[in-house]
């Protein structure tokens, strides 16, 4: 992360000199980007039986694309430092690899697929933010940031089945059934707002630049509470936005 600020960086002076707000002025910056985020501590355990109580295998979250709109309500309080409140909409969440597992036994082969597994979380966020102008236009920024959890939504896909091969060489596939449905491509698409806090905070911390009006953004998210209720699970994001100052 380090690296990623000094590029940021020496990128900004080779773009050149460019004013920030003169002192005392109010600006409106609109904001649109995406989110890269995940969850820490939310392993997910799945079975060779999409019914059965033991699990064979443990998997990891990974990151996941996402999208986040809002604005910034700024204020130019010194020469080299502004204070902003926003509000923003962002859809993160985290996803797991695609799990496979088969095993066979005399003439019985089984197989169960696990795909698309993804956990989809929108917040409400609110960051207060400072930010410090290092050079014209390179501001370095940190603050707070409430999320308030307005979506919750669990999404994942299962093909289960068990073949048999006859005494004649023919074979015979029998999908498993879950909630009196074949097991084949069944979807899960439930809501679960109830397994997460209503607030989540974090600690922003990132780089932006001016030139022309045009606010370019980065920040990670470092988490500071727990996002789920039942585990020690927190948040993990990064937001890339582009902005424009009114």
């Amino acid at each position: 992360m380090k690296r990623l600020f000094l590029s940021l960086t020496l990128v900004a002076a080779v773009l050149g000199a460019q004013a920030q707000s003169e002192v005392g002025t109010v600006s409106i910056i609109p904001r649109v980007g995406v989110t890269i985020s995940s969850m820490s501590d939310a392993p997910l355990a799945v079975s060779d039986d999409p019914l059965a109580v033991s699990d064979v295998a443990v998997l990891k979250p990974q990151y996941k694309p996402g999208f986040v709109a809002g604005a910034d309500l700024q204020y130019q309080w010194t020469k080299n430092v502004a204070v902003s409140l926003g509000a923003y909409y962002a859809l993160q969440g985290y996803h797991y690899k695609d799990y496979s597992s088969s095993s066979t036994e005399g003439n019985k082969y089984k197989e169960q697929d696990y795909y698309d597994l993804s956990q989809n979380l929108g917040y409400i966020q609110v960051p207060l933010m400072a930010h410090v102008y290092v050079a014209p236009g390179l501001s370095v920024n940190a603050g707070l940031q409430a999320g308030f959890l307005a979506y919750a939504k669990w999404k994942s896909t299962l093909t289960s089945f068990t073949e048999t091969t006859n005494s004649d060489g023919t074979v015979q596939r029998v999908y498993d059934k879950i909630n009196g449905q074949d097991a084949n491509n069944y979807k899960w698409n439930s809501k679960n707002k109830d397994d997460y806090k209503s607030v989540d905070l974090t600690l922003p911390l990132g780089l932006s630049y001016e030139y022309e009006h045009v606010v370019l953004d980065f920040r990670y998210n470092f988490p500071l509470t727990k996002a789920a209720k039942n585990q020690d699970s927190r948040n993990k994001s990064f937001w890339f936005t582009v902005g424009y100052q009114l």
